[in-house]
């Protein structure tokens, strides 16, 4: 692509939208070259160009267009821009046939090492990614006599030759393809299936799972490429929505961008982020953007429970319904029609209260029945729909204090109002947890038994050869991939609640590896009357239980920041 050609293509709005600028009255916006509270720099449509008034201002006495713009912007040469420049607009270097081919090539045998490599076919199913468009590179592609295969390797910048070494990118991944505007695979991501990590491939262009189709009403636009490929599981979501995968949280490129914009029927664009303050500025920052580019389009952000991220709730909670609930959340809790000084107990674990001075909303709902204390995730919004997120216990003084003192910073409001806000909403979750607690007692308790033909059954199969290999298997059954050792270890440990001195176990592993899911299945094989699975205790939980759980079998989720007295009643 000559430069006249970029120049013609690429506006000046482009590349200020790219580094996050928007453009003011009268044109003018706030100089990035130098120190600029009042807005000194032009912008000029007709020309395509900027200038900066302001004698301080090292680019003061000349205009500059997208070029120059992006050249004292990153600081980079001329040839650097202009790459940067191409990239802007979706440019995609011009391959020679057999290139094109070999890429499509490397990635169909990704496809198939993918089908003949048991523990890349493991991770993938612990992921939650039962199909669709993955690969694994085992690293084995450069091991081939053809050397103008493995030149065309290089070249694609799949392999690194050096003089002593040969380095493979995105070795021992799960790969997925980037594709362009013809549907042609133009790149890849890889993601690591031990130890974690992840790699574009140089030159990164394209986009996942496609560029949609141009009668697209609705898109969810998600942090990550594996979160993107999580809800393409999932039939009721792609039935109502197209998903698009953004490259992390400053992955809004101006692909991206220029696609959306060419969707003429495009309504909706959800941003679904993870649910950490990362990607909660991101949401903030890219919809504010597309607000810009797309004026006639709503944009709204959805909003994830605390430190998770799409693929994780999956993988926990195996639930489409959840991510259907979340998508119906509107994008500020003042939205909701809810009398005032009324819980909203619509979805018990997204409870809703509009107060005098602020509107509420106790994310996870109320999980201790406990009556010392009245620990909630607590999400107060202002007006503007400006947010202030944290766990309180509604009990202690001095957490509230400290709340009402960081919400009143963050959203503009006086701590002494929300504090009357806040000893109402207190008075009402404690009716609501006492009559919820209430309920619950009166049920009858349940009961366990099975017939003499199913006691016989089990006895006969208890007396089989090679039981615990035989149990094994019907493990496996119930849907828990590998893990073969610890599956079996973790039914033992179980099934000894019954015994006087009865075993436990811990698991441990990083994020998003199935720890939530094994424990949960294992915990599935007991008896519903004596199987408690937990998401988390606090410390005075158990203290006064006594005998109650003698012989019952309890799983805690999150057993981090229990403290060792605690541990010591469970044990």
């Amino acid at each position: 692509m000559e430069i006249a050609a970029i120049k013609e293509k690429l506006s000046i709005d482009q590349v200020l939208r790219h580094y996050g600028i928007s453009i003011g009255k009268n044109n003018h916006i706030n100089c990035p070259f130098h120190e600029d509270k009042t807005p000194s720099m032009r912008v000029y449509q007709e020309t395509g160009t900027v200038y900066c008034f302001s004698g301080n201002c090292k680019t003061h006495g000349k205009s500059l267009d997208a070029i120059d713009f992006i050249m004292k912007k990153e600081a980079c040469t001329k040839h650097e821009a202009l790459v940067k420049a191409k990239a802007f607009l979706g440019y995609v270097k011009p391959t020679k046939a057999s290139d094109s081919l070999s890429l499509t090539k490397v990635f169909k045998s990704f496809q198939n090492g993918l089908e003949q490599t048991k523990k890349a076919k493991t991770y993938a199913k612990t992921r939650g990614l039962e199909h669709g468009q993955i690969g694994y590179n085992s690293g084995q592609l450069h091991h081939r006599k053809s050397e103008d295969f493995i030149q065309s390797l290089v070249k694609l910048s799949l392999l690194t030759i050096t003089k002593n070494s040969r380095r493979v990118w995105a070795k021992g991944c799960l790969v997925f393809p980037l594709l362009d505007t013809s549907g042609k695979v133009v790149s890849l991501y890889g993601r690591k299936i031990e130890g974690g990590g992840h790699y574009y491939l140089s030159g990164r262009s394209g986009l996942y799972p496609s560029y949609l189709a141009a009668a697209t009403e609705k898109v969810i636009l998600t942090e990550s490429i594996i979160d993107a490929a999580t809800l393409l599981q999932l039939p009721k979501i792609v039935e109502n929505y197209h998903v698009l995968a953004l490259y992390g949280t400053n992955g809004l490129t101006t692909e991206h961008q220029n696609h959306l914009k060419s969707l003429k029927n495009l309504k909706e664009v959800v941003l679904m982020l993870d649910g950490d303050e990362a990607g909660r500025a991101a949401s903030k920052k890219h919809q504010d953007a597309l607000k810009i580019l797309l004026p006639t389009v709503n944009i709204r952000i959805v909003e994830l429970p605390e430190n998770t991220d799409i693929n994780e709730l999956w993988v926990n909670h195996l639930s489409e319904e959840l991510f259907l609930e979340l998508l119906k959340i509107p994008e500020s809790i003042k939205t909701v029609k809810a009398a005032s000084n009324v819980l909203n107990i619509d979805n018990p674990n997204n409870i809703l209260y509009v107060g005098k001075y602020a509107t509420y909303a106790i994310k996870g709902g109320i999980k201790s029945k406990h009556l010392d204390c009245l620990k909630i995730t607590l999400v107060t919004a202002n007006e503007h729909g400006r947010k202030y997120r944290a766990k309180v216990d509604l009990y202690e003084d001095t957490g509230v204090n400290k709340y009402l003192k960081a919400a009143s910073e963050k959203l503009g409001l006086r701590d002494d109002l929300l504090d009357l806000d806040i000893a109402l909403l207190t008075d009402h979750l404690e009716q609501y947890r006492e009559e919820n607690t209430l309920s619950l007692s009166t049920e009858k308790e349940k009961t366990f038994s099975i017939s003499g033909v199913e006691k016989s059954a089990a006895l006969q199969f208890l007396k089989a050869a090679n039981l615990l290999e035989k149990l094994n298997q019907k493990i496996g059954k119930s849907g828990i991939v590998g893990e073969e050792n610890n599956r079996l270890l973790l039914l033992i440990v179980a099934s000894s609640y019954k015994q006087e001195n009865p075993l436990h176990a811990l698991i441990q592993g990083s994020s998003g590896s199935g720890k939530t899911l094994l424990l949960r299945k294992i915990m599935h094989f007991l008896p519903d009357p004596i199987r408690h699975i937990w998401t988390r205790i606090t410390d005075k939980s158990l203290y006064h239980a006594g005998s109650k759980y003698k012989h019952h079998a309890i799983a805690v989720e999150d057993w981090d920041g229990i403290s060792e007295d605690t541990q010591y009643v469970i044990r």
